[in-house]
């Protein structure tokens, strides 16, 4: 478990699993809540992440699932940032640092380092190839 950080952005697969009751990774995301709320983390996630989490449910008519995810980030007060052009700008840089970076990656880990997020909260290993970013991933965690 990483901790000291005093601002963190959540990438989409953390909300997945827990609005699914993933049965291993729902109780890591849950306790990461829990850690960021005891220690007043400002918790961030980007416009691109409602795109991400809201596609299939709403393919799926499944409203109740979209309901969850709004109630969350309501009732923890998760911001959602933009894509402007300066996070497309560190998005770019970040690509060409790591080759398998793919678009949508890259602009969420370019608003979390837009927005000066301390932590990047996510289940993908292949970012935490990125030095200038403190990246998390849920097997850390535990």
């Amino acid at each position: 478990m990483r901790t000291g950080f005093k601002s963190a952005f959540f990438d989409t697969a953390p909300f997945i699993y827990l609005i699914e009751g993933h049965i291993q990774f729902a109780p890591i995301v849950r306790d990461i809540f829990v850690y960021c709320q005891s220690h007043s983390v400002q918790l961030t996630t980007s416009v691109l992440t409602t795109l991400e989490f809201k596609t299939k449910p709403l393919r799926n008519n499944r409203t109740d699932v979209v309901n969850a995810f709004d109630s969350l980030l309501a009732d923890l007060q998760i911001m959602i940032v933009p894509i402007t052009t300066q996070v497309v700008e560190k998005a770019l840089d970040l690509q060409t640092q790591l080759h398998s970076l793919k678009a949508i990656d890259s602009m969420q880990l370019g608003a979390a380092s837009f927005y000066q997020c301390d932590a990047i909260i996510t289940n993908d290993n292949r970012l935490t190839q990125l030095n200038q970013l403190q990246i998390i991933t849920l097997d850390q965690w535990k």
